[in-house]
């Protein structure tokens, strides 16, 4: 299973938080973590444009903690 949520936003960015869990376990199992970051940007000129009010609020409902990751 893939859970995903977001995890942060920026001025034109979106944090997406993934999680991987094995489900067949009997305990919550995480096989993987992943974060994926998307830019907001005009259609026309590909450049950076900030999240409105109603941008944040429309992901808002799916927004948790950020995703813990380690670099080995």
């Amino acid at each position: 299973t893939v859970e995903l949520w977001v995890g942060k936003l920026g001025g034109s960015s979106i944090e997406i938080h993934y999680e991987i869990v094995d489900g067949s376990f009997e305990e919550r199992t995480v096989v993987a973590r992943a974060i994926t970051v998307a830019a907001v940007v005009d259609g026309v000129t590909l450049r950076p444009i900030r999240l409105t009010p109603e941008g944040r609020a429309a992901v808002t409902p799916w927004a948790d903690e950020p995703v813990k990751l380690r670099y080995s």
